[in-house]
């Protein structure tokens, strides 16, 4: 009877390790930056293939921003203004010069325990 018991516990927990969901390996990072005069603000880093992703403006508030889901670890970005001007994150003191000149932002996305 009690290798029966035991057996149960040991296949219950198997079957729950088995279909617990995986754990998150992104998650949801809101950006938002303080530029009334521009026209148009864009973000680009390494979590998007320093591909351009348009920002939205919130109101008439000059602010602007985006929520997106990025891995977790060490990343660059900056914000492109007006399709022009690169500029780094006000907001984050941690920057490193990039290979054209400018900067960009560190940014450290950590999974909470």
């Amino acid at each position: 009877m009690i290798y029966a018991a035991t057996g149960f516990a040991a296949a219950s927990l198997l079957l729950f390790n088995l279909i617990r969901p995986p754990a998150p390996v992104q998650k949801f990072n809101r950006f938002v930056i303080y530029e009334p005069a521009a026209h148009r603000v864009e973000l680009t880093g390494s979590f998007t293939g320093w591909q351009r992703t348009a920002m939205k403006p919130v109101g008439n508030s000059g602010y602007w921003e985006l929520n997106l889901k990025v891995p977790f670890g060490e990343h660059r970005f900056a914000y492109i203004l007006d399709g022009a001007r690169q500029m780094a994150d006000p907001t984050l003191p941690v920057r490193e010069k990039d290979d054209f000149g400018g900067e960009n932002s560190i940014l450290n996305v950590e999974a909470r325990v």
